[in-house]
């Protein structure tokens, strides 16, 4: 009988000192976004980063003091009195404005950093740890979001980005990341005499897209890179890497000019009064031209000191 009741106050030490985990995991981090510049204004018209829990129990949960944390070794913000339903979304504003009004919006006392840092949802204890992106979430990027894509039932997957921020709601399609820019080994600028040009990504497995008439690649359109491209007159080269399952690098443009001389060996002194690719009219329908007058351009008042 002493046996069995010192088992019975075992049980309930342990429920109280150590929750069961299933509850604890019940409010999950569904969302961040670290670099919010116009997805979701706060109250007070602000862009302020945000993060987003989801109770995907059958149960309320009252967060009444609840911890976030951007530092597992930090102070961490505490929340005030607040049920979050069985299946519902709360937005907390990462702003660092640290207030919580009765019925307005949660605001934590910190920011996130677009860079990476940790980020944890932790029990009243301070100790016991709910949800978290730990030892960090990865770099972010201006108006994308990061968290777990749902499963089936609602189960929180691995997380990944997002192109489309759902705050409140629950969560799309996403991808596993971006691919590395393009590094190009000329930069913009005047040239006179031909050279090649390499392009690279870090992104292993990335295809590299060109084009030379100044319309933007996709993963579908423009050349792929197999080799270095040579330039030898004015060209307009547009470039940008591809993977599945990752969302494109920055499109990176450079423009070569040669300038060429007056006895006609290309460059903008005999370019075409149309050339490839350039718009065909001027504002409102006045039809381009791009040619430079050849009477100018020729004659021996102006020949010597028009590349100049």
């Amino acid at each position: 009988m002493r046996f069995s009741s010192f088992l019975l106050q075992l049980v309930i030490l342990f429920a109280v000192f150590f929750p069961a985990q299933g509850l604890l995991a019940d409010v999950v981090i569904t969302e961040l976004l670290a670099d919010n510049d116009g997805t979701l204004a706060d109250e007070d018209g602000d862009f302020s980063d945000w993060i987003e829990l989801h109770n995907s129990g059958t149960d309320a949960v009252d967060l009444d003091g609840w911890l976030l944390f951007d530092d597992p070794d930090g102070p961490g913000w505490r929340f005030p009195a607040f049920v979050l339903g069985a299946g519902d979304f709360a937005v907390v504003f990462a702003s660092g404005k640290d207030r919580s009004l009765a019925g307005g919006e949660l605001h934590a006392s910190f920011r996130l950093d677009s860079s990476g840092e940790y980020l944890g949802l932790y029990h009243p204890d301070g100790i016991s740890v709910v949800s978290e992106f730990s030892p960090s979430f990865p770099p972010q990027r201006e108006d994308y979001s990061y968290g777990p894509e749902m499963g089936d039932g609602g189960v929180p997957d691995s997380p990944v980005y997002f192109d489309s921020p759902t705050p409140g709601t629950v969560n799309g399609s996403g991808f596993q990341g971006f691919v590395s820019d393009v590094v190009l080994s000329h930069d913009s600028g005047f040239y006179e005499q031909p050279f090649e040009v390499t392009l690279e990504t870090e992104t292993p497995g990335a295809v590299i897209r060109y084009t030379l008439d100044g319309s933007a690649p996709s993963q579908e359109d423009g050349r792929v890179y197999a080799g270095p491209v040579e330039v030898a007159d004015t060209t307009i080269l547009r470039s940008a890497a591809f993977l599945d399952g990752y969302e494109a690098s920055y499109f990176d443009t450079r423009t070569y000019i040669f300038i060429g001389t007056p006895a006609g060996n290309g460059g903008v002194l005999n370019q075409p009064g149309r050339p490839a690719g350039f718009p065909r009219t001027w504002g409102d329908g006045i039809l381009a031209d791009y040619e430079m007058d050849q009477d100018v351009v020729t004659d021996p008042a102006y020949r010597d000191e028009i590349a100049d």
